[in-house]
C-alpha cells in the first residue's frame, strides 16, 4: 500500500469540543487582558466567539475516507506498522495472533484468570501515600492514580529483518512486542521514577544520538589493522534480567552514592517492583503480566536497560579494550573498531557475562559500515559519513495535498535537509543527499518545486552561517524555551480544519497577538486524525475501565 498509519485524513470533529477548547483558551487569555478597558475586553470576547462559530461550521470531506472505513471493517486481516520506517504489513489476522502468542507463551510473561487492576491501583496509591510528605503536591496528584486500565500489548512488523528474497513470505516475518502503558495505574509513578535513576543508564560508552555520535567519530584514532563493526543485543527489553538489575540500581543509589535521594531502600525497591512487576496488559481478550524482562512502551524501558549494559561495560571494557576500540553505544547497537582476528573472541566474553543477553555483530564490507541512520566510509585512518537508507524505506512522508497544516508538511523536508547536514561529512554526499530529498518531495510527495527550493535555500544559509553549531547548546536553549513555554504561554488546540480554518485562525491570532503583552507566547496547534486510528491493532479497553461513563 502506499501509505504511512501516521497519515492524515478530516476527522468528524465535535463542534462541542471546539467550543470548550476555545472557552478555555479565553480563560487563559484573561490574566494577560488586565491593562485592557472592560469595553475593549467585551470586544475580544466577541471576536473570539465569532472565530469558534465561524471554524466550527466549516466542513471537511475527503474522497478517501469512504476506502479507508471499508477497509478497517474487514474483521480477517490487521494493518500493521513498520517498527521502523513509514510503510505498512497487511497480515491476515491468525496469524499476527499466532506470532504475537510466541512472544508471551514465554517464561518472562504469566496469562491471568482474573483481573487485578483495581488490587494493583490499590496498591499503587497506598505506595504513593506513604511517600505524599517527600514530593511536592502537584507530583503527589500526578503519580497518584485513578480509574486505571490495563496496559495493551500489540506488535510492530520487523520487516527490515527480513531477507530481500523473504520480503513476500509472512510466515518469517519477526514482531516486535510493545506494551502501551499509557493509563496503567502504575504509569506516571513509572515517569517520575524514571526521570530519578535515569542518570545511572549514562557513561562513557553512551551517546545520546546521532550528534553526539558523529562529534564522537572526530577524536577516534584508528588503531592499524582494526575494521569496524557494530553489535547488536538480541531482544534487549524483553531479556533483561529485571531483578539483577534492580540490585544493580539499589547498589549504585546506596553503596555508591552515584546519585541522591530521599527515598528510603525499602521505598524505592518496592517502587522499582511495583512499576515493572505489577503491570497487566491485554490482548485478544486476555490478560497477562510480565515477571521478567521489561517491555517496550514501559517509561522505564529504556532506562532499565540502559543500568544493565552500564553495568555490563564496566565488568567488560577493561579486558576488551586490547581487542576493539572505542566501544559506543545507543540503547541495544553498539559501535567500535575491532581486530578482526580477535571477533569470537570479543563474541565470547560478551554473551558470557548473562544467559539472558546475546550478542550479533555486522562486521564492515568494502571498507563500509551503517550504525543507526549513518553510512560509514573509513578511508585510510578518517571515517566519512552520509545518510543510511534501510532497504524497506518507502520513501513515503507528509503528502503535500493531505489534510494536514502546512506547516508540518514544510518542517518535515527542512528537518530532513537539517539531518543531511548533520551527518554529510562530504559536500559533494550533501549535495547528493539533497538532490535525492527534493525528487522523494516533488515527485513522490507532490510538493511544489518553488517550496522545496525555497526550503533547500533557507537551510543551507544557515548551515553555511554557522557550520559549527554546538548540539549541547542548543539542547539547554530549547530546555529554557519549553520552561518559558510552561508559564508565559496561552495554548489553544483544535482539530485541524483545511485552509479556510487555518485562515480563519491566522487572523484571530493577528489581532490577539496587538492586545497581549509581547512576552506571552500564543501556541495554536493543530490535530488531525492519523490512519492508524482506522486500523488499530490493540484491545479496546474493558466496559468497567473506562472514565466518565454509567
Amino acid at each position: 500500500m502506499s501509505f504511512g498509519l501516521d497519515h492524515h485524513i478530516p476527522s468528524k470533529s465535535n463542534s462541542n469540543t471546539i467550543k470548550t477548547e476555545f472557552e478555555n483558551f479565553y480563560y487563559q487569555t484573561q490574566k494577560h487582558l488586565n491593562h485592557l478597558s472592560n469595553t475593549e475586553k467585551d470586544n475580544i470576547k466577541s471576536k473570539l466567539r465569532r472565530t469558534c462559530e465561524n471554524y466550527s461550521q466549516i466542513s471537511t470531506k475527503n474522497i478517501y475516507y469512504r476506502t479507508i472505513y471499508n477497509l478497517s471493517k474487514r474483521k480477517n486481516i490487521v494493518v500493521l506498522k513498520q517498527d521502523k520506517g513509514r510503510g505498512v504489513v497487511i497480515m491476515n489476522k491468525n496469524k499476527y495472533e499466532e506470532k504475537c502468542l510466541e512472544h508471551l507463551n514465554t517464561n518472562n510473561f504469566i496469562k491471568l484468570d482474573i483481573d487485578r487492576t483495581n488490587n494493583i491501583e490499590t496498591n499503587v496509591k497506598n505506595a504513593v501515600l506513604k511517600i505524599k510528605k517527600k514530593v511536592s503536591k502537584d507530583i503527589y496528584e500526578k503519580i497518584y492514580p485513578s480509574g486505571s486500565n490495563p496496559g495493551k500489548f500489540y506488535g510492530t512488523a520487523k520487516i527490515h529483518k527480513l531477507r530481500e528474497e523473504d520480503k513476500t513470505n509472512v510466515e518469517l516475518l519477526p514482531i516486535r512486542p510493545i506494551v502501551s502503558n499509557i493509563g496503567t495505574a502504575t504509569y506516571e509513578l513509572a515517569k517520575y521514577i524514571g526521570k530519578i535513576i535515569s542518570p545511572l543508564g549514562k557513561s562513557n560508552y553512551t551517546i545520546n544520538n546521532t550528534a553526539e555520535f558523529i562529534k564522537s567519530l572526530e577524536a577516534i584514532k584508528i588503531p592499524e589493522g582494526f575494521q569496524m563493526i557494530s553489535f547488536d543485543v538480541k531482544n534487549l527489553f524483553t531479556n533483561v534480567p529485571l531483578e539483577d538489575t534492580i540490585n544493580i540500581i539499589m547498589k549504585k543509589v546506596y553503596e555508591e552514592n552515584v546519585i541522591k535521594t530521599f527515598f528510603t531502600p525499602i521505598e524505592l525497591k518496592f517502587l522499582l517492583h511495583l512499576c515493572t512487576k505489577e503491570v497487566l496488559f491485554s490482548f485478544n481478550g486476555n490478560l497477562y503480566q510480565q515477571i521478567d524482562g521489561i517491555a517496550m512502551g514501559s517509561p522505564l524501558g529504556s532506562i532499565i536497560a540502559n543500568i544493565f549494559m552500564c553495568q555490563l561495560e564496566n565488568i567488560l571494557m577493561p579486558t576488551l579494550n586490547k581487542f576493539m576500540t572505542p566501544w559506543k553505544r545507543y540503547v541495544d547497537d553498539t559501535f567500535a573498531f575491532a581486530d578482526p582476528a580477535k571477533i569470537n573472541n570479543i563474541l565470547e566474553i560478551l554473551n558470557s557475562y548473562h544467559p539472558n543477553i546475546q550478542f550479533t555483530y555486522e562486521i564492515e564490507t568494502n571498507k563500509q559500515l551503517p550504525f543507526l541512520d549513518v553510512l560509514l566510509k573509513r578511508e585510510n585512518s578518517k571515517i566519512k559519513t552520509n545518510i543510511y537508507r534501510k532497504s524497506t524505506n518507502t520513501n513515503i512522508y507528509i503528502n503535500w495535498f493531505s489534510h494536514s497544516p502546512n506547516n508540518w508538511k514544510i518542517g518535515t523536508f527542512s528537518n530532513l535537509i537539517k539531518r543531511a547536514t548533520l551527518i554529510c561529512s562530504q559536500k559533494e554526499d550533501l549535495m547528493n543527499e539533497i538532490d535525492y530529498l527534493k525528487n522523494v518531495f516533488v515527485n513522490i510527495n507532490h510538493y511544489p518545486p518553488k517550496t522545496i527550493d525555497y526550503i533547500i535555500k533557507k537551510e543551507i544559509l544557515e548551515y553555511t552561517q554557522s557550520p559549527t553549531s554546538n548540539t549541547t547548546t542548543l539542547s539547554s536553549t530549547n530546555n529554557k524555551n519549553i520552561e518559558n513555554n510552561e508559564t508565559n504561554s496561552i495554548t489553544l488546540t483544535l482539530p485541524y480544519k483545511g485552509k479556510e480554518g487555518e485562515n480563519i485562525i491566522k487572523k484571530m491570532n493577528k489581532e490577539l497577538k496587538n492586545v497581549i503583552q509581547s512576552n506571552i507566547k500564543l501556541l495554536i496547534t493543530f490535530k488531525s486524525r492519523k490512519l492508524e486510528s482506522f486500523f488499530g491493532v490493540k484491545d479496546k479497553t474493558n466496559l468497567k475501565h473506562k472514565h466518565n461513563i454509567v
